[in-house]
């Protein structure tokens, strides 16, 4: 199959890439044209990089006489707290670039999408509850998905992700800010920590994304469209700080209370259908232990 994989610079797009090679699929990799392609380096001769530049005329050229199997859409801008001035921006990653991806795709009857959701979009259950304006746009995508599904014969998933992570991970995790305070001796302020975190090892992630191309591929009908929760290890965030320095051999001094819960904490996250023919393979504590060393 050829795949094409949009923020694909990022850590988890570089990892679906990569898993995407291992299985014998062809890719090509969207990315912005401001994006770091370094992850990609080790790629380079495997994988073509194309650039998005707002234009529908760059996401042309990545279809134009090539025949593209099925979309891999992980590619947005995530924030818990949108500030003001990036709110636009926000709005221009996660809805207008990937209406114009499918209305693309439509045009060179790509009909196969894969897309990246998020369980902050039910954060108080089953019902759609999103807690900040990324969930809301998320959500707001899949909603004019339905709509190329309806009226195009489009196939898709979407997967609603949990909290990612894995080894050389470099977005601002909680993990980054625990090694940083270790190096610097700081005592760091946390929430009590009795919230439910649902953590999913890398691996098992971009196994996902893999699974979901197969099933809407060989398996979907035209017209189909499903979402499937790709759940972690849940764990109490205290609890997961503390296996985590242990492994690390880190000794540090936290203040749990010392921050209070967001207005719009999620306590114990909601899990729905969960993606058939997947299972996650890597308890926190074992990919802990793989993650440090």
């Amino acid at each position: 199959m050829r795949i094409l994989v949009t923020g694909a610079s990022g850590y988890t797009g570089s990892h679906v890439v990569q898993e995407c090679l291992e299985r014998g699929w062809s890719v090509e990799a969207l990315v912005r044209s401001s994006s770091d392609v370094s992850r990609l380096a080790g790629f380079k001769d495997k994988v073509r990089i194309w650039h998005y530049d707002g234009t529908i005329a760059s996401l042309c050229e990545v279809f134009r006489d090539r025949q593209i199997d099925s979309v891999v859409h992980i590619a947005g801008r995530s924030f818990y707290a949108c500030p003001p001035e990036d709110v636009q921006k926000t709005i221009d990653a996660n809805l207008t670039f990937g209406t114009q991806l499918l209305e693309v795709m439509n045009q060179f009857d790509c009909r196969r999408i894969v897309v990246a959701g998020s369980y902050w979009q039910t954060s108080m259950g089953a019902d759609y509850s999103p807690n900040c304006l990324y969930a809301a746009t998320k959500e707001a995508f899949e909603r004019i998905i339905d709509y190329y599904c309806q009226n195009r014969n489009f196939r898709c998933i979407s997967l609603r992700l949990y909290d990612i992570y894995g080894p050389n991970d470099p977005r601002p995790k909680i993990w980054k800010m625990l090694d940083q305070a270790t190096v610097e001796a700081q005592v760091v302020k946390m929430t009590p920590g009795t919230q439910i975190v649902s953590f999913s090892f890398i691996r098992d992630v971009t196994a996902a994304f893999c699974r979901a191309v197969e099933m809407v591929c060989n398996e979907f009908e035209d017209g189909q469209v499903e979402r499937y929760y790709v759940p972690g290890d849940p764990i109490p965030l205290k609890e997961a700080v503390r296996l985590y320095l242990a492994q690390k051999g880190h000794s540090l001094e936290i203040d749990w209370g010392g921050v209070p819960f967001s207005d719009n904490q999620i306590m114990d996250p909601y899990v729905g259908t969960v993606l058939p023919g997947w299972v996650a393979k890597y308890s926190f504590g074992e990919a802990v232990k793989e993650m440090c060393e």
